[in-house]
């Protein structure tokens, strides 16, 4: 199951952070450093994980490459995933917009003046 081997990843990387996994919808949940970003909410669907990134959107995070056995595209999965979420949690990552109208992210090395209001994880990004 991917959500437990995300979960002993994350139990071992980030140990101080308040995270909740819920064994009943396979998922796990991180609440925001400040309440306008609103959480972070990992689903495992089977072949992905799909994350819910704030208030802002969401992304998928799954491995379909040929060839790669259920134990390696897990890893990958995983892998993947962490990585974000280390970005994230390092203020690399700019979300803007609404999940319910449009909204996305990006990482702050491609954030311009040009571009709409955006947020880190530890609060609203000045343009």
């Amino acid at each position: 199951m991917l959500i437990l081997e995300l979960k002993k990843a994350m139990d071992t990387k980030f140990e101080k952070l308040d995270f909740v996994y819920d064994e009943a919808t396979n998922s796990i949940s991180i609440p925001p450093k400040i309440p306008d970003i609103g959480d972070i909410v990992i689903i495992d669907d089977g072949d992905e994980l799909l994350t819910h990134v704030g208030r802002f959107t969401h992304s998928h995070f799954g491995c379909y490459e040929d060839g790669f056995t259920d134990s390696e595209r897990t890893a990958w999965t995983v892998r993947n995933l962490m990585k974000f979420l280390d970005d994230l949690f390092s203020d690399k990552i700019v979300m803007w917009g609404e999940a319910e109208s449009f909204g996305g992210f990006h990482y702050l090395e491609y954030h311009t003046e040009h571009d709409k209001k955006g947020w880190l994880w530890s609060g609203e990004l000045g343009n």
